[in-house]
């Protein structure tokens, strides 16, 4: 949703954001959810909610204390200044402080989607998928084609998404993309209130994805429903409300 090259409005991030929220409220006690969020992910959303309610809560920031994968991490700082994606581009979602067992990941080359997945498999993943759109984007996008490998249980299959077979309208790149961090967060805000359009429809694309990974959903078809449903009725904008009233509760 907000990249270094720009702001992608209603992709990744938002559906991350949705996806955790609405997975959370399906959890069994002791159970969490965490979202790790890039640098420009957290100035976004303290436009909700206050950042020491996200560090408490399971958002942690990219740069986060975390041994030898903060390490990692922080050494990531340089690839920014080449200009170009590289391995460590990979590596950040693949060394998860989080230990996690079911991850939606996104890749910047096509090439890269069955190996990650490969060794999302090889590391012990319940549950995954591995994605890659055109324009190098590494979301399930309104504008092409995505390509999909599915990690389940040490199996791995493939599928192509076409958002046109889902009933979605095709768009423009440009259709997405805000002109700041505040705009983005009106944008997602709308999302929320359930204001039709291309950022409402890959909101719920891409949280629809998150949902199978998580299990709530047994596919992508099933999880755009459950996601759409949940925005149409406000449940979504509920629990946006929610985030913001714990978030001023823990101020």
């Amino acid at each position: 949703m907000i990249r270094q090259e720009g702001l992608l409005c209603g992709g990744s991030s938002g559906s991350a954001v949705w996806a955790a929220m609405q997975v959370c409220q399906q959890m069994k006690p002791g159970q969490r959810v965490v979202t790790i969020l890039p640098d420009s992910v957290r100035n976004y959303m303290t436009k909700f909610v206050d950042d020491g309610w996200m560090r408490q809560h399971g958002f942690l920031e990219s740069d986060w204390e975390m041994g030898a994968i903060g390490d990692i991490v922080r050494a990531m700082g340089p690839r920014k200044e080449l200009g170009v994606r590289t391995i460590f581009n990979l590596l950040g979602p693949l060394t998860n402080p989080a230990k996690a067992d079911r991850q939606l990941i996104g890749v910047y080359e096509k090439r890269w989607v069955e190996r990650v997945a490969q060794t999302l498999a090889h590391l012990g993943a319940k549950r995954a998928m591995v994605i890659h759109s055109g324009e190098g984007l590494d979301e399930i996008s309104l504008f092409g084609t995505t390509h999909v490998a599915h990690v389940n249980d040490g199996w791995i299959r493939t599928e192509e998404i076409d958002p046109s077979s889902l009933g979605l309208s095709s768009t423009k790149r440009e259709d997405l993309v805000a002109s700041d961090i505040t705009d983005a967060a009106k944008i997602f805000q709308s999302v929320m209130d359930n204001t039709p359009g291309p950022h409402r429809e890959i909101v719920c694309l891409n949280a629809a994805a998150a949902l199978v990974v998580a299990g709530a959903a047994s596919d992508i078809k099933e999880g755009l429903t459950l996601a759409d449903e949940a925005v149409a009725s406000g449940r979504a904008a509920q629990t946006l409300d929610g985030l913001r009233r714990l978030s001023h509760e823990s101020a």
